[in-house]
């Protein structure tokens, strides 16, 4: 009897079999313990904790454990899946819907070698001379990689043309008190713009990998933000954010290693008490709905 076969039997309501919690790293050497990639993977036979020097010795590892999977994922990972609403045009992007062309772009210039070398600076330079209007909006970088259109400082500001400093979903965020920073920033302390750059092209790789192709869900841009419904052998992708529950630090003594293990286990006692579903669906009027639907995407959480 398969894990699904039982759970049906047991009548549970739960809408995942299995919990992936990643911390995303961009650093750009091989790297162990603090910011470096940490995964939690908990399931009904326990928690698994991995550290991963490399994000394509990750990339590898990710997706063979989401092709052996027999029953529906969630995965949860703590960087942008998207951009403030006009990103895509501000940047010469076309095609429907924003989000996908986003990807795309980012998966075609994005260059990171096996030793973690990356070209994320020079693509959000390239970026940036796109949209104009002076540095920005991307900011933060080495005084080595600062370049006419990249700054190693925010300037001259937001809002940098018609583009805002932070998404619907970041503010919903940092209203509730949570001190979550801009996509565009890709340097200093909690700053997430280089994990988004060097991470959704992993994930654009992923779901279109042979044997994952039809499988991943990115929520909400192909789910809708909405709950899923999982029957089989799903795989539902999700941004999250750490920092959103209490740090328990007698975990790991890593940090990033504690929040993984927490949070995989909070989606878990959720999932398993019926209250993970309304999370997927956050109460907001329609015109947020359909930006965070094609463009912005969601923070798992927010605006709950």
């Amino acid at each position: 009897m398969t894990r699904s076969d039982l759970r049906a039997k047991l009548g549970t309501v739960a809408l995942f079999e299995t919990y992936v919690v990643v911390d995303w790293s961009a650093a750009s050497t091989p790297k162990r313990g603090r910011d470096s990639i940490w995964s939690a993977v908990r399931d009904d036979e326990g928690i698994d904790l991995r550290n991963h020097p490399t994000r394509s010795g990750f990339e590898e590892w990710f997706s063979g454990l989401l092709d052996q999977q027999v029953g529906p994922v969630l995965v949860g990972l703590d960087f942008s899946l998207g951009y403030p609403e006009g990103s895509a045009a501000a940047f010469g992007l076309t095609g429907a819907p924003p989000w996908a062309a986003m990807w795309a772009a980012l998966g075609e210039m994005v260059e990171d070698h096996t030793d973690n070398r990356n070209n994320r600076f020079a693509v959000a330079g390239r970026l940036n001379l796109v949209a104009g209007s002076g540095p920005g909006p991307f900011w933060g970088c080495p005084a080595a990689a600062a370049t006419a259109t990249l700054a190693p400082t925010k300037a001259p500001g937001f809002p940098h043309g018609r583009l805002a400093e932070y998404r619907t979903t970041e503010l919903a965020m940092r209203a509730a008190g949570h001190r979550v920073f801009s996509s565009w920033q890709l340097l200093g302390v909690g700053s997430v713009g280089s994990q988004s750059l060097t991470g959704i092209p992993m994930i654009e790789r992923i779901r279109h990998r042979p044997g994952l192709a039809g499988r991943v869900e990115i929520w909400p841009f192909t789910a809708g933000l909405r709950s899923p419904r999982p029957s089989g052998r799903e795989i539902v992708i999700a941004e999250v954010w750490p920092g959103w529950i209490p740090l328990d630090p007698g975990r790991h003594p890593v940090r990033d290693a504690a929040q993984v293990l927490g949070l995989a286990d909070h989606l878990a006692r959720l999932d398993r008490d019926d209250r993970l579903a309304p999370l997927f669906g956050p109460e907001v009027p329609p015109e947020v709905r359909d930006v965070a639907e094609t463009e912005e995407g969601w923070i798992l959480g927010a605006g709950r």
